[in-house]
């Protein structure tokens, strides 16, 4: 009967005076017991399941987090939703589930059958931990109640890959295993954003980072071409100054120099930052913080430019961000941005782009809203072809809005990005591409091909989490990136080794996990490789 671990609704029907109001729920059973239940903030309820029962629960004060998993499914994981006050939650049978609230909260329990507290844990409720003290702990630190954009608390589930570990959380040894935190998608109904649940402490992500940009060709590219138009469009010259928010290892900052731009990087991974020092590249070792704008300003002067790259996706302050880059801009500064895009994320399913450090899935339509509510314009927009697919804007205080900015907004319109329906449809593309995957890797083993991996970008961690793909089914990912060469891929056992490495094991299938560099990574490597069919996972 029931398909999903847990149904939300509000209720219906209402009629409204100047008495108050009444709203009606309509429960899907007879009930003979309604528990009145309160519990304190920060309190946890339930761990458990009810093997024939199933539990309705109607909030009316407060509000938590409902943890569920349909423990009769072997392939399920742990899903979370906010519930809110008025809500109504229906759990079917055989579904674990268990309460985290967030404020003092009253709820009624509506069942139908036996309730005695004699035997709890012996036929109506059964114990199941899904939640353990730590656990607990993480959800209430990191637990995000409210929309990035908009405030709203009108979060909707959209998808839920589990326990997943930090995306560049890079392990030393096999044996050594990596915390694991809630990986999920939410859609905000108020304001159509994207956004992850969870905001986990940014020095737990970025303070020892050992993603690159410069390591591939690509990026360089890219940002060598984007510094020249800049220079070009702007009409910079040497007087003027360039800040480069998450400057990573000066991939933008290099070329800008080398055009005799001023140019300053601000990067909070100090290993980043110090290489970026090394070769000439000005970089301040901070996040982009209050105290950070004020230094530059006095050491600098103000800034005529601040570049962003990707730096959105990663940002849970964004409204501070913002405050101080046009703190530190001129009055007549641009505000410039990357993002990857949301519409090419759900278009080709680019599921593995989302993991922890990603916190924000952003659309030009979410943007600008986001921007308005700041007084801020987003003038001009263009796209761009990093990350499967990406968003430049720019950003200023006034300024005249071009037609790029109307006619994205009508391309967006049209894919229905405002609609919770695309990003359901959204998960089960997901879910079917899993099956897919899984089934044909399994058939490749088993004909005995000797199977490798090709790079292990942050998205790597994701998907092979996700597709519980271990070293079982592939021992060795060849990777570029000297700084991860020797490492494990998180939680698989998964060994990262050089080209030299993988040319002694002689592969014969090598499926490349960094899709977005396939036919460079397969140029580049065909010759080294001759006897290997480059492919990706979709492609099987």
């Amino acid at each position: 009967m029931f398909k999903k671990n847990e149904y939300l609704k509000s209720g219906e029907d209402p009629f409204i005076d100047e008495r108050g109001s009444i709203l009606n729920y309509y429960l899907p059973e007879d009930i003979n017991h309604v528990g009145l239940i309160d519990s304190k903030k920060h309190t946890l309820r339930g761990n458990h399941y009810h093997p024939e029962q199933t539990q309705v629960c109607l909030l009316v004060k407060g509000s938590y987090i409902s943890v569920t998993k349909n423990i009769q499914d072997d392939n399920a994981v742990i899903e979370s939703r906010l519930i809110r006050e008025n809500q109504l939650s229906t759990i079917p049978p055989n579904v674990a589930h268990t309460m985290i609230f967030l404020e003092d909260s009253i709820f009624l329990n509506l069942v139908r059958g036996e309730r005695s507290h004699e035997n709890y844990d012996k036929t109506h409720t059964l114990k199941y931990e899904l939640i353990d003290d730590k656990q607990l702990q993480t959800y209430i630190e990191y637990f995000k109640s409210i929309c990035r954009v908009c405030d709203s608390k009108s979060l909707d589930l959209v998808h839920s890959f589990g326990p997943i570990p930090l995306a560049n959380n890079l392990l030393n040894s096999q044996d050594e295993f990596a915390k694991e935190f809630p990986l999920e998608l939410f859609f905000c109904g108020d304001c159509s954003n994207l956004q992850l649940n969870m905001a986990i402490n940014p020095d737990l992500l970025f303070k020892d980072y050992l993603y690159t940009s410069s390591t591939s060709q690509l990026f360089v590219q890219h940002f060598e071409k984007f510094a020249q138009q800049l220079v070009k469009e702007e009409q910079l010259n040497k007087n003027s100054l360039v800040v480069d928010i998450g400057s990573n290892d000066g991939v933008f900052l290099k070329p800008l120099n080398l055009n005799s731009i001023r140019a300053i990087g601000v990067e909070p991974a100090k290993n980043l930052s110090e290489y970026s020092n090394s070769q000439g590249l000005e970089t301040i070792n901070s996040y982009f913080e209050e105290e950070t704008v004020t230094k530059i300003i006095r050491d600098y002067g103000k800034a005529d430019i601040i570049t962003a790259f990707n730096v959105f996706a990663h940002g849970d302050g964004l409204r501070e961000i913002v405050l101080n880059a046009f703190n530190l801009l001129t009055e007549e500064g641009i505000f410039i941005l990357e993002v990857q895009s949301t519409e090419k994320m759900t278009k080709n399913n680019l599921f593995d782009n989302i993991y922890h450090e990603h916190f924000n899935y952003w659309s030009l339509t979410t943007l600008i809203t986001f921007f308005n509510n700041l007084n801020l314009t987003v003038y001009k927009f263009k796209e761009v072809d990093t990350h499967g697919g990406s968003l430049r804007l720019y950003v200023a205080k006034n300024r005249k809005i071009d037609n790029s900015v109307k006619n994205y907004l009508l391309k967006e319109a049209n894919s229905n990005l405002d609609k919770k329906e695309t990003f359901d449809n959204f998960s089960k593309n997901i879910e079917e591409e899993k099956k897919n995957v899984i089934l044909n890797l399994k058939k490749l083993i088993k004909n005995k091909k000797n199977v490798m991996f090709y790079g292990a970008p942050a998205k790597a961690t994701t998907l092979l989490n996700y597709f519980n793909i271990d070293s079982k089914d592939i021992q060795y990912v060849i990777e570029d990136n000297r700084l991860k060469v020797g490492k494990y891929i998180p939680n698989t056992g998964i060994k990262i080794i050089d080209k030299e490495q993988a040319l002694m094991h002689n592969p014969e299938v090598i499926i490349v996990l960094a899709w977005n560099f396939f036919e460079s990574i397969k140029k580049s490597n065909e010759s080294i490789f001759p006897n290997a069919k480059f492919t990706t996972l979709k492609d099987l």
